[in-house]
């Protein structure tokens, strides 16, 4: 057993090497998500005169730049679990669950009228998301996809 995680070696080696594949499949995925939610986040922190000249005027700045930062984090956790061959079901559960969010919000407020239809394209954005991450996914072969979680969590 490997201290810390109540996993043999060769359980270890074989979550890692499942990781991985899991990771290289969707290597582009995460890789634009990341870098899309991390740009489209911290820009309206940095920078609300750009962010707001492309969005529109906004009345509640803090609550755009609460949002911007949570997009932020949201696209860092995507990058820092690619980058450490961690794709796992519960970051693609993730990315796909707050691109399907992101672009309902989008979708419904433009509709109102109460934000810019510029949002209508973040909306395709996350829904091109939404597909790249599916189509990656089923490219990940079932038995990996069936022994991750039960390697990850097994005791």
């Amino acid at each position: 057993m490997s201290p810390g995680t109540g996993l043999t070696v060769s359980q270890e080696r074989k979550r890692d090497g499942m990781l991985a594949h899991a990771t290289r499949v969707a290597d582009n995925v995460w890789r634009i998500h990341a870098l899309y939610n991390l740009v489209t986040g911290i820009w309206p922190i940095l920078h609300m005169r750009s962010f707001e000249a492309i969005s529109g005027p906004k009345t509640d700045r803090w609550l755009v730049k609460i949002v911007g930062a949570l997009v932020g984090v949201i696209g860092g956790v995507i990058a820092l679990a690619g980058v450490r061959q961690r794709i796992t079901p519960e970051v693609v559960t993730l990315a796909i669950g707050s691109c399907a969010s992101l672009a309902a919000i989008d979708v419904v407020y433009v509709s109102r009228g109460r934000i810019s239809r510029v949002y209508l394209l973040d909306a395709v954005l996350e829904v091109l998301l939404i597909v790249g991450w599916i189509i990656r996914w089923r490219e990940v072969p079932e038995a990996v996809k069936e022994t991750l979680p039960q390697i990850v969590l097994s005791p």
